[in-house]
């Protein structure tokens, strides 16, 4: 596995105010930084030293592609850290509304119901209430549900079955997603929200290695636990919100590895 103290990041751009600037954000993610003012200092470089990512000006001269495949996840990894560093200092504003949680599910559902679809899985999703709310940053908390539905998308084992719950009770709105890992769990929980730390049998697929540490921080952020729970090779997920005096519902049960009745099958 890689850890964020051995990870090599090789900066690559002509303008050395711009090799600083993205610096200073990789060191501040204890990460170690080499720096290349064109194509050919960087094909040097990737030679003698064990660069895991590569940043670029990619219209720099006597670059001709050759960076191409590094380069692929640079946007949406660069993107991810700077939102990462962001959360874990706080440094967020929080739009706070009324959400329908319930409905904000369903959506992210519909939005991935083609991968649902293709994918060698059956989805079970069971929604207590169609009004299940509380106040929330929706754009936020679409980040938190669009991590976990793809984390369940990547890493099931084809053939399982993936268990989504939402529920709540006096105090608390509950989302819990269940799934069988493809991959061996061999590691801690606390281990799966470290940035960039994934098993090697995942790291083929796509993301940053980010996706959790968000997560988790824009759940903290507004009062709330994401909690990760592992039985051999059972992954559960639990998000918990508390839920404010206005908004109190009826009270429902909560979802586990097996046996959670479907109100819907996808």
């Amino acid at each position: 596995m890689i850890t964020m103290q051995a990870y090599n990041v090789l900066v690559v751009d002509d303008e050395a105010e711009i090799q600083d600037a993205i610096e200073i954000y990789l060191r501040h993610e204890h990460m170690n930084v080499y720096k290349a003012g064109n194509g050919l200092e960087a094909l040097e470089l990737i030679g003698r030293e064990d660069i895991h990512l590569i940043i670029l000006d990619i219209m720099m001269p006597e670059l001709d592609g050759i960076l191409d495949r590094k380069s692929q996840r640079l946007k949406v990894l660069i993107n991810d850290l700077f939102e990462a560093s962001k959360m874990a200092s706080g440094a967020v504003e929080l739009t706070l509304e009324d959400v329908n949680v319930s409905a904000l599910l369903g959506q992210a559902l519909a939005e991935y119901s083609d991968k649902i679809e293709a994918a060698p899985l059956t989805f079970r999703v069971l929604i207590a209430h169609p009004h299940i709310r509380t106040r929330l940053d929706g754009k936020k908390t679409w980040r938190v549900l669009e991590n976990l539905l793809s984390n369940a998308l990547k890493y099931s084992l084809p053939g399982s079955r993936v268990y989504v719950a939402l529920t709540e009770d006096d105090n608390h709105v509950v989302l819990t997603i269940n799934n069988i890992s493809a991959y061996e769990i061999d590691f801690e929980v606390e281990e799966l929200f470290e940035r960039f730390k994934r098993g090697d049998a995942s790291r083929h697929t796509e993301g940053s290695g980010l996706g959790l540490a968000i997560a988790r921080s824009i759940v903290e952020l507004q009062e709330g636990r994401l909690q990760i729970e592992i039985d051999g090779d059972c992954f559960k997920a639990t998000v918990t919100w508390p839920k404010n005096a206005s908004t109190a519902g009826a009270a429902s049960g909560s979802d586990h590895c097996a046996g959670t009745t479907a109100a819907a099958l996808l």
